[in-house]
Protein backbone atom coordinates (compact mmCIF):
# COMPACT_ATOMS: atom_id res chain seq x y z
CA UNK A 1 0.00 0.00 0.00
CA UNK A 2 1.49 3.43 -1.26
CA UNK A 3 2.03 6.30 1.65
CA UNK A 4 -1.00 8.28 -0.09
CA UNK A 5 -3.66 5.18 0.41
CA UNK A 6 -2.35 4.50 4.06
CA UNK A 7 -2.59 8.17 4.76
CA UNK A 8 -6.17 8.10 2.98
CA UNK A 9 -7.28 5.32 5.16
CA UNK A 10 -5.71 6.70 8.31
CA UNK A 11 -7.70 9.86 7.42
CA UNK A 12 -10.83 8.09 7.50
CA UNK A 13 -10.60 6.38 10.61
CA UNK A 14 -9.85 9.35 11.79
CA UNK A 15 -12.38 11.40 10.81
CA UNK A 16 -14.91 8.31 11.45
CA UNK A 17 -13.80 8.46 14.55
CA UNK A 18 -13.82 12.14 15.92
CA UNK A 19 -17.62 12.05 14.45
CA UNK A 20 -18.64 8.97 16.39
CA UNK A 21 -17.30 10.61 19.44
CA UNK A 22 -18.96 13.48 18.42
CA UNK A 23 -22.30 12.31 18.23
CA UNK A 24 -21.85 10.66 21.07
CA UNK A 25 -21.04 12.92 23.57
CA UNK A 26 -23.76 15.33 22.18
CA UNK A 27 -26.31 12.51 23.06
CA UNK A 28 -24.47 12.22 26.11
CA UNK A 29 -24.85 16.06 26.92
CA UNK A 30 -28.85 15.83 25.48
CA UNK A 31 -29.55 13.26 28.52
CA UNK A 32 -28.29 14.99 31.22
CA UNK A 33 -29.74 18.10 30.16
CA UNK A 34 -33.37 16.05 29.88
CA UNK A 35 -31.86 14.70 33.21
CA UNK A 36 -31.52 18.13 34.71
CA UNK A 37 -34.30 19.48 33.55
CA UNK A 38 -36.88 16.83 34.94
CA UNK A 39 -35.25 16.68 38.12
CA UNK A 40 -35.70 20.10 38.49
CA UNK A 41 -39.43 20.37 37.75
CA UNK A 42 -39.51 17.08 39.93
CA UNK A 43 -38.50 18.27 42.88
CA UNK A 44 -40.40 21.75 41.84
CA UNK A 45 -43.66 19.33 41.64
CA UNK A 46 -42.64 17.77 45.00
CA UNK A 47 -42.73 20.91 47.13
CA UNK A 48 -45.39 22.34 45.61
CA UNK A 49 -47.55 19.34 46.88
CA UNK A 50 -45.52 19.08 49.84
CA UNK A 51 -46.27 22.82 50.43
CA UNK A 52 -49.95 22.70 49.37
CA UNK A 53 -50.52 19.88 52.37
CA UNK A 54 -48.42 21.62 54.86
CA UNK A 55 -50.99 24.89 53.83
CA UNK A 56 -54.15 22.43 54.38
CA UNK A 57 -53.51 21.15 57.69
CA UNK A 58 -51.97 23.91 59.12
CA UNK A 59 -55.52 25.47 60.95
CA UNK A 60 -56.06 22.05 62.27
CA UNK A 61 -52.51 22.24 64.08
CA UNK A 62 -53.36 25.51 65.31
CA UNK A 63 -56.73 24.79 66.81
CA UNK A 64 -55.03 21.66 68.52
CA UNK A 65 -51.77 23.87 69.66
CA UNK A 66 -55.04 26.33 71.19
CA UNK A 67 -56.95 23.69 72.26
CA UNK A 68 -53.58 22.36 74.59
CA UNK A 69 -52.86 26.05 75.66
CA UNK A 70 -56.80 25.88 76.95
CA UNK A 71 -56.11 22.47 78.33
CA UNK A 72 -53.80 23.16 80.39
CA UNK A 73 -54.49 27.14 81.52
CA UNK A 74 -57.52 25.28 82.17
CA UNK A 75 -56.37 22.29 84.34
CA UNK A 76 -52.56 23.74 85.49
CA UNK A 77 -53.09 27.50 85.12
CA UNK A 78 -55.20 30.15 86.46
CA UNK A 79 -58.45 28.85 85.63
CA UNK A 80 -59.79 31.98 85.12
CA UNK A 81 -58.20 32.53 82.03
CA UNK A 82 -60.26 30.12 80.50
CA UNK A 83 -63.15 31.32 81.86
CA UNK A 84 -64.86 33.47 78.90
CA UNK A 85 -64.27 30.50 76.46
CA UNK A 86 -65.77 28.12 79.06
CA UNK A 87 -68.68 30.39 79.46
CA UNK A 88 -69.06 30.54 75.83
CA UNK A 89 -69.41 26.55 75.73
CA UNK A 90 -71.75 26.55 77.99
CA UNK A 91 -73.68 29.80 75.95
CA UNK A 92 -73.49 27.49 72.72
CA UNK A 93 -74.54 24.42 74.38
CA UNK A 94 -77.84 25.51 76.40
CA UNK A 95 -76.32 25.63 80.07
CA UNK A 96 -78.23 28.26 81.73
CA UNK A 97 -81.21 26.75 80.09
CA UNK A 98 -80.93 23.71 81.77
CA UNK A 99 -79.53 25.29 85.20
CA UNK A 100 -83.50 26.85 84.87
CA UNK A 101 -84.88 24.05 83.83
CA UNK A 102 -83.67 21.96 86.76
CA UNK A 103 -83.76 24.90 89.48
CA UNK A 104 -87.93 24.54 88.09
CA UNK A 105 -88.14 21.27 88.32
CA UNK A 106 -86.52 21.08 92.19
CA UNK A 107 -88.35 24.18 93.56
CA UNK A 108 -91.89 22.43 92.08
CA UNK A 109 -91.22 19.17 93.28
CA UNK A 110 -90.60 20.17 96.68
CA UNK A 111 -93.40 23.18 96.79
CA UNK A 112 -96.11 21.00 96.31
CA UNK A 113 -95.15 19.11 99.32
CA UNK A 114 -95.15 22.29 101.38
CA UNK A 115 -91.63 22.09 101.35
CA UNK A 116 -90.11 24.73 98.64
CA UNK A 117 -88.10 26.69 101.19
CA UNK A 118 -86.97 23.33 103.40
CA UNK A 119 -83.51 22.46 103.66
CA UNK A 120 -83.83 19.20 101.76
CA UNK A 121 -85.18 21.47 98.75
CA UNK A 122 -81.88 23.68 99.18
CA UNK A 123 -79.57 20.65 99.08
CA UNK A 124 -81.25 19.17 95.86
CA UNK A 125 -81.45 22.19 94.55
CA UNK A 126 -77.71 22.73 95.03
CA UNK A 127 -76.88 19.06 94.05
CA UNK A 128 -78.53 19.19 90.57
CA UNK A 129 -77.08 22.33 89.47
CA UNK A 130 -73.60 20.95 90.95
CA UNK A 131 -74.03 18.09 88.50
CA UNK A 132 -74.82 20.35 85.80
CA UNK A 133 -72.18 22.10 86.31
CA UNK A 134 -69.76 19.37 86.41
CA UNK A 135 -71.05 17.72 83.25
CA UNK A 136 -70.60 20.77 81.38
CA UNK A 137 -67.00 21.01 82.37
CA UNK A 138 -66.61 17.29 81.39
CA UNK A 139 -67.97 18.18 78.10
CA UNK A 140 -65.95 21.42 77.96
CA UNK A 141 -62.53 19.02 78.18
CA UNK A 142 -63.52 16.30 76.47
CA UNK A 143 -64.42 18.98 73.03
CA UNK A 144 -61.06 20.65 73.67
CA UNK A 145 -59.10 17.03 74.44
CA UNK A 146 -60.60 16.03 70.78
CA UNK A 147 -59.20 19.17 69.10
CA UNK A 148 -56.24 18.69 70.38
CA UNK A 149 -56.22 15.15 69.11
CA UNK A 150 -57.42 16.67 66.11
CA UNK A 151 -53.99 18.89 65.47
CA UNK A 152 -51.98 15.71 66.50
CA UNK A 153 -53.30 14.41 63.82
CA UNK A 154 -52.44 16.68 61.13
CA UNK A 155 -49.38 17.30 62.79
CA UNK A 156 -48.65 13.72 61.74
CA UNK A 157 -50.38 14.26 58.82
CA UNK A 158 -47.90 16.77 58.07
CA UNK A 159 -44.49 15.22 58.94
CA UNK A 160 -45.80 12.35 56.60
CA UNK A 161 -46.01 14.20 53.66
CA UNK A 162 -42.42 15.71 54.63
CA UNK A 163 -40.94 12.25 54.51
CA UNK A 164 -42.37 11.68 51.49
CA UNK A 165 -41.13 14.81 50.11
CA UNK A 166 -38.01 14.37 51.36
CA UNK A 167 -37.37 10.53 50.13
CA UNK A 168 -39.20 11.61 46.61
CA UNK A 169 -36.31 14.50 46.38
CA UNK A 170 -33.81 12.25 46.95
CA UNK A 171 -34.64 9.67 44.36
CA UNK A 172 -35.23 12.37 42.00
CA UNK A 173 -31.32 13.88 42.86
CA UNK A 174 -29.81 10.34 42.80
CA UNK A 175 -31.48 9.76 39.69
CA UNK A 176 -29.82 12.82 38.23
CA UNK A 177 -26.29 11.68 39.50
CA UNK A 178 -26.74 8.08 37.72
CA UNK A 179 -27.51 10.05 34.61
CA UNK A 180 -24.37 12.55 34.94
CA UNK A 181 -22.02 9.42 35.88
CA UNK A 182 -23.31 7.60 33.63
CA UNK A 183 -22.54 10.52 30.70
CA UNK A 184 -19.43 10.88 31.92
CA UNK A 185 -18.46 7.22 31.76
CA UNK A 186 -19.33 7.80 28.50
CA UNK A 187 -17.69 10.61 27.48
CA UNK A 188 -14.54 9.24 29.03
CA UNK A 189 -15.39 6.34 26.66
CA UNK A 190 -15.38 8.35 23.89
CA UNK A 191 -12.11 10.58 24.69
CA UNK A 192 -10.39 7.16 25.27
CA UNK A 193 -12.12 5.56 21.56
CA UNK A 194 -11.04 8.80 19.99
CA UNK A 195 -7.69 8.75 21.33
CA UNK A 196 -7.09 4.67 19.46
CA UNK A 197 -8.45 6.39 16.44
CA UNK A 198 -5.35 8.69 16.56
CA UNK A 199 -2.88 5.85 17.09
CA UNK A 200 -4.27 3.92 14.32
CA UNK A 201 -3.99 6.62 11.83
CA UNK A 202 -0.59 7.60 13.04
CA UNK A 203 -0.15 3.62 12.61
CA UNK A 204 -1.11 4.08 9.18
CA UNK A 205 0.67 6.73 8.78
CA UNK A 206 4.09 5.33 9.37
Amino acid sequence: MSIFGALIIGGSALLGGVIASKNSQKASNTATQAATQANTENNALQREIYQQNTQNLSPFMQSGTQAGSRINALLMGNPQEQQQAFQGFRDSTGYQFQQDEARRGVTGSFAARGLGQSGAALRALSDRSQGLADSSFGSYLAALQGQQGTGLTAANGVAGVGTNFAGAVGANNNALADTRGNAALAGAANSNALLGQFGQAAGYAL
